[in-house]
């Protein structure tokens, strides 16, 4: 009990080091053992001022608290003085209470996988899921959209239990995957939407709504026209359809919004109208005034970063298209239609190259960099489920090509210049897998500096195409820029991670993806680079185990454009039964899937994670952060360690009895076989060797299976030794 009590304290300081504020709680009920202060002079308790109010950082007031109550659990204060906030999917208490575990499943299913977060297991079988705390988007304990979900949410005003505390029942909180000790990611917006909903705008809101439309005013041609393109851009979204209706109104609002920025409309007057046509056709009223607001914003903040310059023209008004439509490339945006310089000698637009014999022993070699992943001058794309460790992956694979070492055992053709760029991550996310790395792989800082680049699309975002009204777009300055510094730094490798966040077009459209696939083999091309393209698998089902290229995320046409597809895949719980391993959660693998065919699981090239502490934690403090490092895994032998005389000695105790071919049944041959071996079928590791040992011997028919009667004149199929093994 003191050596307990003695770590509930040390735990309790530890969260407190690291800017969690604490206090005890009862180990029966949870509740805040803190009690409230008193007036002094009516001697009465001052509502508000006790329990969770008294969570502190303070070493002193910790340490009485717990001497005090030595084995008193751990609370932690949500929200925004501890920076993190908290989901609690519970475990049904009551027959019909909801399972929050199996809801939140559902939802991530229809919305989409939560990162890898810090994690609590639950001595009631339920989850502590902790995210970063954002302060424009403050969250309480109120639910929304989870409510009756069996899905708490706890963040200002509300507390967890945290780990190693123990529970009155002797069991304890966990943390589910050491590995993500103290990281806490951003929650996804589908996540947020949820919790934040409100109310629906009332039916009355809604036809105030409907009759609010803007007052048209023309002063001149200029503003004639932009009264015509607010007219129109009015009238079409009014009458779209289910399933456009958010993409239209983002348009209409970024279309509308370069107008705003010229001077040309007013912004209120715009958003009067849009959220008319909302109202209009039907998306006000199902998706609520705040989506649609969000939308709206949204669309007119890009919209005012670019400011419309109107030709002096004539216009068409009502629910024509205005002839002046979005512009495409924005390095373009002050050259109107009919303003070109018409001294200019016209191109034609398409020429045919006849083409001239060469000698074949001058074409260049294909210049492959690291194995056969990266090539020059093409695109490589990487397609992995989340959570498995592929960024993990990239960041080794590119320490190993800037220190010119074969860490993961394929080794560069030289020194290479690689810069990575992690579209998802802060930068000193991306610091700690990198640093991680080179601490577990030896490396120097002379075996980097130089030679590695990394940017974080939290600091520098990179957004190579846009969708907008008239279709997608190349944002040719974003290319040109990109290029310039790949070629200004002797680029070797670039690696964007992940695909998805390079751009803002509908990821289910083959036209737009085969556009923006092409346009990185065209920077592959300029700059003389490859291209490695990390991207997401679509929602997997349930009987869909195995990942190839078919599971990228959406439109064929991005993977077809790619001259190597690697395919990554957990390994899963049969796999690791089969090679004995503990955690499989932590081993992958991976294979090159341009043809669709997946090799045996023995056949691919595996990995496994090794846990690294950066050695980062002030003093007194128990643990630094703990990463994830990426490492060679190699698919254990059946046979490793076994000799002759020990098989001789495994055949000779099978022939002496009546062994069973079913692992469920008491005289299971796997019995005889860990008897002779000393191996403990208790196990899983064990069970999982002797059941690999089996299955070798049959297949190289040492081992048989026949029918005969069991004691009760059953037929079974039992396991004997072949004739001519004997």
């Amino acid at each position: 009990m003191a050596a307990h009590s003695n770590t509930m304290l040390r735990a309790a300081l530890d969260y407190a080091e690291r800017g969690l504020p604490v206090f005890p709680c009862s180990p029966r009920t949870k509740a805040p053992l803190p009690p409230k202060d008193t007036d002094p002079s009516t001697g009465e308790e001052i509502p508000n001022s006790g329990g969770l109010r008294k969570a502190t950082t303070d070493k002193q007031q910790i340490t009485e608290w717990w001497t005090i109550w030595p084995n008193a659990m751990i609370g932690v204060a949500m929200g925004e003085k501890a920076g993190v906030w908290a989901i609690d999917p519970d475990a049904p208490k009551d027959q019909g209470d909801p399972d929050g575990r199996e809801e939140l499943a559902r939802l991530q299913i229809q919305h989409g996988s939560l990162p890898n977060t810090h994690t609590h297991l639950t001595p009631g079988g339920g989850k502590h899921m902790l995210f970063r705390w954002r302060s424009d988007k403050p969250i309480t304990n109120r639910e929304g959209g989870l409510k009756k979900k069996g899905i708490n949410v706890r963040g200002e005003g509300g507390y967890l239990i945290f780990p190693p505390s123990q529970f009155f029942t002797g069991k304890n909180y966990e943390i589910q995957e050491p590995l993500d000790s103290f990281h806490f990611a951003d929650a996804p917006e589908w996540l947020y939407d949820l919790i934040l909903t409100k109310p629906e705008p009332r039916i009355s809101d809604l036809a105030l709504a409907m009759v609010r439309r803007p007052e048209r005013t023309v002063f001149s041609d200029q503003s004639a026209y932009a009264e015509a393109a607010l007219e129109s851009e009015i009238a079409e979204l009014s009458v779209t359809g289910k399933g456009d209706r958010n993409k239209e109104l983002n348009n209409s609002a970024v279309s509308l919004g370069t107008l705003v920025a010229s001077g040309h409309l007013d912004e209120g007057r715009v958003i009067d109208g849009l959220i008319s046509a909302c109202a209009a056709n039907g998306v006000l009223q199902e998706d609520g005034h705040k989506r649609c607001m969000d939308t709206i914003r949204s669309g007119l903040r890009y919209g005012l970063q670019h400011p419309r310059s109107i030709p002096q023209r004539d216009y068409r008004s009502g629910t024509d298209r205005y002839l002046l439509g979005p512009i495409a490339d924005y390095s373009k945006a002050t050259v109107a239609p009919g303003e070109e310089n018409p001294e200019q000698p016209q191109k034609p637009a398409l020429v045919a190259t006849p083409y001239k014999r060469v000698d074949p022993k001058t074409i260049p070699l294909r210049d492959w960099l690291y194995g056969s992943l990266l090539i020059r001058k093409f695109v490589t794309a990487t397609v992995s489920p989340g959570g498995i460790g592929k960024s993990s992956l990239v960041t080794v694979e590119a320490l190993a090509m800037t220190s010119g070492r074969g860490l993961l055992g394929v080794s560069p053709k030289r020194r290479l210049k690689v810069w990575l760029w992690n579209l998802e991550d802060p930068q000193e996310e991306t610091s700690r897998k990198i640093e991680a790395a080179a601490l577990h792989y030896g490396l120097s800082e002379d075996e980097t500096d130089g030679y590695l680049f990394v940017n974080s699309g939290r600091d520098t975002p990179l957004v190579l195409a846009k969708e907008l009204k008239g279709g997608a777009f190349i944002l040719a300055p974003v290319v040109d820029a990109l290029v310039e510094q790949c070629r200004a730094n002797e680029i070797d490798v670039l690696v964007i991670d992940p695909f998805v966040s390079s751009h803002e077009v509908g990821e289910n459209n083959n036209t737009f993806q085969d556009m923006i696939i092409k346009e990185w083999g065209r920077v592959a091309e300029r700059a003389n680079i490859a291209v490695h393209l990390v991207d997401h698998t679509r929602k997997m089902g349930g009987t869909e185990a195995e990942v190839t290229t078919e599971s990228a995320r959406g439109a064929k046409a991005k993977t077809d454009g790619c001259r190597v597809v690697r395919a990554v895949n957990r390994m899963t719980e049969e796999e690791g039964l089969r090679a004995g391993v503990e955690n499989f959660r932590l081993y992958f693998r991976t294979f090159n899937d341009k043809a669709n065919l997946a090799p045996p699981a023995d056949k691919s090239d595996w990995f496994t994670l090794q846990s690294v502490d950066l050695g980062n934690a002030p003093s007194n403090l128990q643990i630094g952060d703990s990463v994830g490092v990426v490492t060679t895994w190699e698919w254990p032998d059946a046979l490793e360690g076994v000799d002759g005389a020990l098989v001789d000695r495994v055949f000779e105790k099978i022939k002496g009895g009546r062994w069973r071919d079913s692992s469920q049944a008491s005289d299971w041959v796997g019995y005889a076989v860990a008897q002779v071996m000393e191996l403990d079928l208790g196990k899983k590791a064990h069970k999982a060797r002797v059941a690999n040992l089996i299955r070798t011997w049959k297949a190289t028919g040492s081992l048989v299976v026949v029918e005969a009667k069991d004691s009760k004149g059953m037929m079974r199929p039992f396991v004997e030794v072949a004739e001519a093994a004997q």
